[in-house]
């Protein structure tokens, strides 16, 4: 608010009136106050009024009216914060003028999914002989950048001596000749014909690391190094350049895919001989290169960079550094060890769960959020940070490690007469912090106090001066993911009567354990952060004494991904949400321990939204809603709690469940409106009484109505033959799985043949498969990759649409990615040319 707008109403008074209310204590003041608050919320509401005319600065609930002014049909509303349809609605009449061409497809894919999109017209690619009169010209999709040709044949011979081009073949940026496939392109088998039109997404998030921590290979460091602050061999993402305007197809440097070596190689070298106020790079732009290196705190220079292949890390003999995006490596001479290296990178995950370079505002405005009853006032604070000048310039306010922080909370405490005492650690870098946090070290939370320790940083103000300033404790929660490599330790007080202490971590990287010593916390919250599956997890330590072990301990685990959870059944309480648990091992994933070789089982436990890799074993199940358990699922007292819209593997041992995967598999709702459509085949026969027959198996039919038959069968019937009786008159029904198209079956019977005649051919969508059959199938399983807990393209549309809402089950529950795919499909006939038919493709 500008300075002239305040008290505009008092202002407008006479001195003389002011003076005398200034005597009276400014009553007058007051009174105009309160009137001028309303008076500006109606100034307020009549802006938003105007605002609302125009879809670029409309509120959210005002696009679907402007739609249905334009005649917008058919899509259903996401309730994300990351996807609107703004822009769908804001682009409707271009899609309309440019109906039926490539570019409004693919901003059509890219504006109701928020997914980047390629579109590949594959006529184009088709091998023809080509009429000299002619001859279809064309710039090169993806060209090589050292070449000096500027137009290729479309869909011509693949140029063997161009091997940027040859590794795009398959792809949705290739360019070389096909023969026609007859196969349909709308089931993703087929692409290359006349009328196919193919539709390439990219459903991963790249995500941007700013001067992380290089990890050395080696323990003495030898000049090899891993972009990756945990020593993996990860794929290196490019940064999306945004595309010009509607009309523009999209390039490789406009999608979030993985980096590739030829392609980086190509640039460096094409411009090593201009000038260096000449050269125009796409990749390695001067604002936003996909990868920049840091040597001793000085940027390596583009000049000094080799792009090669690295897989067995050969370096060259020359005095340039190496690079292998695909792997994410980095190699020095041999002859040159630096003292610090930092690389600046982007990595490609599905979404904001576990530590990560995102915005996690609204995660701590819930903790430090001033209208929040609960809320308490910071009453000290501490930042982290490796940058020697930030520390040169407040060190009063910064330290450079977290024993150092921890240690000046822990002194705070015992020193503090504060009743309620409010710590809060800020690590401010994405540095690698190699430290213990254990024994003398450990994190000290005594009765009535609360620390958080967070990824963050304090907002910065240019001062007249010109320098920038930090006001200490103003947080901007975005842009860090701090590692910290060691074990960490806490420890609630001795004091079992009092308040317990609270320990909040948020945003931050643990590779190591995270142990909740013998005492009394009363609250550990773990928001964006990653324990390192097989490297850490989370440990409550029992004791002998029960009434010691932490009995008021809430855990809240919340988009976060986590190692072994291993807690006592004392514990009151552990939720889970939006988060993914790993065992790595198909081991237990969260259970109490062992006592006396005797697997234990853990607390009373919450899950909603997550992703379980490896067994469980609890007290009580209260809650598990859209869970995937990959390993079977054992809960001691199941008399209470629900287990719903979850898939539980065979054998489970769970309270009761509601519309669970893969209990479905055996509970199908046959109707012929329904699942008439539906690819996987089935055939249902309703058969008159007939005695003496011996059925392969028997279950029940609980309703029937002239369109639907309801079948609730038992679990040992086989899997290509199922026999049910109706409950009413006897009648039998024989359900064949993926039968032959015939109709007439033949059905042998204790007295001979018997002729039976179908009454109605239905492809079945529910129950599609059979027990074992179905089961969930994972992109990947190993953290680190970029896939890892995505549900693969092979997977079970039971689980992928599985949820409450019809979104998949797990931990990307959130995404709605069925959602945004049904909108775009029912969007995608309106605007696709007449006689075409469209494929999607997922690249990510």
């Amino acid at each position: 608010m500008n300075e002239q707008d305040k008290e505009r109403l008092y202002k407008l008074m006479p001195a003389t009136h002011r003076i005398r209310d200034a005597a009276e204590g400014e009553p007058i003041r007051a009174l105009l106050s309160v009137i001028e608050r309303e008076m500006k919320n109606i100034e307020y509401d009549i802006e938003g009024l105007y605002d609302n005319w125009f879809i670029e600065t409309c509120e959210e609930w005002v696009v679907p009216y402007i739609g249905d002014l334009l005649k917008v049909q058919g899509i259903r509303s996401l309730d994300l914060e990351t996807l609107s349809q703004r822009a769908f609605v804001a682009h409707t009449l271009a899609y309309r003028r440019g109906k039926g061409t490539a570019a409004v497809l693919e901003q059509l894919a890219s504006d109701l999914t928020g997914w980047r999109a390629r579109v590949v017209e594959f006529f184009q690619l088709l091998a023809l002989t080509p009429n000299l009169n002619h001859i279809r010209l064309r710039k090169s999709r993806a060209p090589s950048l050292c070449s000096t040709v500027n137009q290729e044949l479309l869909g011509g011979t693949p140029d063997l001596r161009d091997p940027n081009s040859l590794e795009l073949l398959g792809g949705p940026f290739e360019i070389a000749a096909h023969n026609a496939d007859v196969r349909s392109v709308a089931g993703c088998r087929g692409r290359y014909n006349v009328p196919n039109i193919g539709i390439f997404m990219w459903r991963l998030q790249s995500y941007r690391v700013e001067r992380s921590t290089a990890r050395a290979v080696a323990d003495i460091p030898d000049g090899r190094y891993s972009f990756d602050p945990l020593g993996r061999d990860i794929p290196l993402f490019n940064i999306p350049r945004p595309e010009p305007e509607i009309a523009h197809l999209a390039e490789e440097f406009n999608v979030p895919g993985k980096l590739r070596r030829r392609m980086l190689y190509d640039e460096l070298e094409k411009y090593r001989p201009v000038p260096e106020k000449e050269r125009k790079y796409i990749y390695f732009d001067r604002d936003e290169p996909v990868l920049r290196v840091f040597k001793n705190g000085e940027p390596v220079s583009l000049d000094q960079m080799l792009i090669c292949n690295l897989g067995e890390w050969k370096r060259p003999q020359s005095l340039k550094i190496t690079v292998d995006p695909e792997l994410g490596r980095l190699a020095f001479p041999e002859d040159e060890i630096p003292e610090k290296v930092e690389v600046s990178y982007a990595y490609g995950f599905s979404d904001d769960v576990g530590a990560g370079p995102y915005n996690r505002s609204a995660s701590v405005k819930r903790w430090v959020n001033p209208l929040d009853p609960d809320f308490r006032k910071v009453t000290w604070q501490k930042g982290v940070t490796k940058d020697r000048e930030a520390l040169n310039n407040d060190s009063s306010h910064l330290v450079e490690t977290m024993e150092e922080a921890v240690t000046e909370w822990n002194h705070y405490m015992s020193n503090s007469a504060d009743p309620f005492p409010f710590g809060l650690i800020t690590i401010m870098d994405n540095s690698t912090y190699k430290e213990e946090l254990t024994g003398a070290n450990r994190i000290d939370i005594i009765p009535g106090s609360k620390l958080a320790i967070i990824a963050a940083d304090w907002a910065l103000v240019n001062e007249p001066s010109g320098q920038k300033t930090r006001i200490v404790g103003q947080l901007t929660p975005d842009a860090y993911r701090p590692h910290v490599l060691g074990n960490i330790s806490v420890q609630g007080g001795d004091d079992f009567s009092n308040n317990p202490g609270q320990l909040i971590l948020d945003g931050i990287m643990i590779e190591g354990m995270l142990n909740v010593l013998v005492g009394n916390l009363g609250s550990l919250t773990i928001a964006h952060c990653t324990l390192v599956p097989d490297k850490g997890g989370l440990k409550i330590n029992p004791s002998a004494v029960e009434e010691r072990t932490n009995p008021r301990l809430h855990i809240s685990i919340d988009h976060s991904i986590c190692g072994q959870i291993i807690v006592p059944e004392n514990v009151p309480e552990l939720k889970i949400r939006d988060s993914i648990v790993d065992s790595v091992e198909e081991d237990y994933a969260i259970y109490a321990g062992e006592q006396s070789g005797k697997i234990m089982p853990g607390p009373s436990t919450s899950l909603e939204r997550t992703t379980v890799f490896g067994k469980v074993l609890v007290d009580q199940m209260i809650l598990a809603s859209e869970v995937i358990f990959t390993g079977q699922v054992e809960v001691e007292r199941f008399q209470k709690g629900c287990v719903r819209f979850s898939y539980v593997p065979g054998g489970s041992r769970t309270p009761r469940r509601y519309r669970c995967q893969s209990d479905r598999a055996l509970d199908y709702l046959f109707s012929w409106d329904e699942i008439r459509d539906i690819k996987y085949e089935r055939l249902i026969e309703l058969l008159k009484p007939y005695f003496n027959f011996k059925w392969l198996s028997t279950g029940k039919i609980d309703s029937i109505t002239s369109t639907m038959i309801a079948v609730s069968s038992g679990d040992s019937q086989p899997k290509d033959v199922l026999s049910l009786t109706l409950n009413t008159d006897k009648t039998r029904v024989i359900i064949m799985l993926n039968s032959a198209r015939l109709d007439e079956f033949v059905v042998k019977t204790e007295n001979g043949m018997m002729n039976v005649y179908a009454v109605k051919k239905v492809g079945a969508a529910c129950g599609c498969r059979i027990g074992s059959g179905l089961k969930p199938a994972f992109t990947s399983i190993v953290y680190g990759d970029p896939g890892y807990a995505q549900l693969g393209r092979n997977c079970a549309e039971e689980i992928r649409t599985g949820a409450e809402d019809g979104s998949e089950m797990g931990v990307f529950c959130s995404l709605k990615q069925p959602q945004r795919e049904a909108n775009f499909r029912t969007s995608l006939d309106e605007h696709l040319g007449f006689g075409l038919e469209a494929g999607i493709f997922y690249v990510t």
